[in-house]
């Protein structure tokens, strides 16, 4: 049996590569068609998952699966509308009411899809995880402190329903300081890059304003689903982007300031999604900050670029297209001496999208190990100079773990994992 092209370029260090098997062809990129009944079946939600009088959702036997349909149809919508669409669906699971339950349904559920493109957190499944964080913060009883709605947040697929949950209830608080930095304090063990990565979020949004605002509008117009609380989304009269960094250095410990200011830079990108002048407008606005923090500024967001806008292009085998929005957007800021984040960004991208479509902690078959190997292989195909850092933005998610415990190696992916390994550096990407 051959190997993909891609791979059989390099000999692996496995024993009869004769007997690999032989690897489907990866299906084309399409934009699948929302789902037309889907928002009117999740609005009925409440009639179909009663709620009892104690306040526990009271499923009938076939929820999960209805749920599992309902997540399906979400994979599939426009991206922009896939937060939406995912809180709307757990909306009507859990009956818009806490549940005494296991928030975490994830063997049950897929986030496979034929369309690559991110959706506004990220894959599908950190942005369902999202979802499921920001139901918790809006359905979970008011107390001072968020330890008991961080308990409830299962950890997979990057930590997004702790960032979800952060992210809502530090709206619901004003972005006071003090708050913020209360929930980077009790962040649990081995979230200290995803918490402090969702500061960075919030710290922007504290500055700007919410990127909640615009979610909200989307989950109300298309999905039937109101806030039951009248947020004030804009805390200040006139936004401030030098802010959100001199905060990071002020709420986060020096190790994980990298991780805020990547929050801050994701924030970027998503106003750069709903922005008329895209990237431009929030480069723009960096040039304009201190000068202390605008190589940051320009680095974090074109590490986002890589990450949500070249790594679909990949994922859909569109090389060309990938690398062009890596270079136009560094030329864009005459500052091709930073085209390396989106590089590495883009790597990012290819090994979350990894992670979301691979889940389970079931150890891969050899059949797996090929397929997964043959995406992070993609970093084949960027420039020359940019492949090490692309395989150390692929080694800085979940996929490293994987790779760790592979039968077969790829030896440009060894060749960069042994200076990670040694130095110790974990190099995480996050959502």
């Amino acid at each position: 049996m051959q190997l993909p092209e891609r791979l059989n370029k390099t000999v692996f260090t496995i024993p009869n590569p004769t007997s690999w098997p032989k690897l489907s062809q990866r299906p084309r990129l399409f934009m699948a068609i929302v789902i037309g009944i889907l928002p009117a079946a999740l609005i009925l939600g409440n009639y179909f998952f009663p709620v009892n009088g104690l306040g526990e959702a009271k499923l009938p036997p076939n929820a999960v699966q209805m749920l599992s349909t309902s997540v399906d149809g979400c994979n599939k919508t426009a991206k922009e509308q896939r937060f939406s669409c995912y809180r709307a669906a757990l909306e009507s699971y859990y009956g818009g009411k806490p549940a005494d339950q296991n928030y975490d349904l994830q063997s049950h559920l897929t986030f496979k899809s034929q369309d690559t493109s991110y959706a506004i957190f990220g894959t599908n499944c950190h942005t369902y995880y999202h979802a499921l964080g920001d139901y918790i913060a809006a359905h979970s009883p008011s107390t001072p402190d968020p330890i008991d709605k961080l308990t409830a947040c299962p950890q997979d697929c990057t930590s997004g329903c702790t960032m979800g949950l952060y992210k809502r209830l530090a709206l619901e608080n004003n972005y006071a300081l003090p708050y913020i930095k209360n929930l980077y304090d009790i962040c649990r063990d081995g979230e200290g890059p995803q918490c402090s990565h969702e500061i960075g979020h919030i710290l922007h949004d504290k500055y700007t304003t919410a990127v909640l605002k615009t979610l909200d509008e989307i989950s109300l117009k298309d999905y039937g689903l109101k806030q039951s609380k009248d947020y004030v989304y804009t805390s200040l009269n006139s936004a401030d982007l030098n802010k959100p960094f001199e905060n990071c250095k002020e709420i986060v410990k020096k190790d994980d300031l990298g991780y805020c200011y990547s929050g801050i830079g994701h924030n970027l990108f998503l106003y750069s999604e709903f922005s008329p002048g895209g990237y431009k407008a929030q480069f723009d606005e960096c040039s304009k900050i201190a000068a202390s923090n605008r190589d940051s500024c320009f680095s974090f967001l074109l590490f986002r670029i890589g990450i949500n806008g070249a790594a679909p292009d990949f994922l859909a085998n569109k090389f060309d297209e990938g690398n062009k929005i890596c270079d136009d957007a560094a030329v864009l800021i005459n500052r091709t001496d930073l085209v390396k984040h989106c590089y590495r960004g883009l790597g990012g991208g290819i090994g979350l999208f990894i992670d979301s479509e691979n889940s389970t902690s079931a150890p891969a078959s050899s059949l797996e190990e090929i397929k997964l190997l043959d995406r992070a292989a993609l970093c084949d195909q960027v420039p020359s100079e940019f492949i090490d850092t692309c395989y150390a933005g692929v080694l800085g998610t979940r996929f490293k773990d994987l790779y760790l415990n592979f039968k077969y190696k790829y030896p440009p992916i060894d060749k960069v994992l042994g200076p990670i390994e040694k130095s110790g550096d974990s190099n995480k990407v996050v959502g």
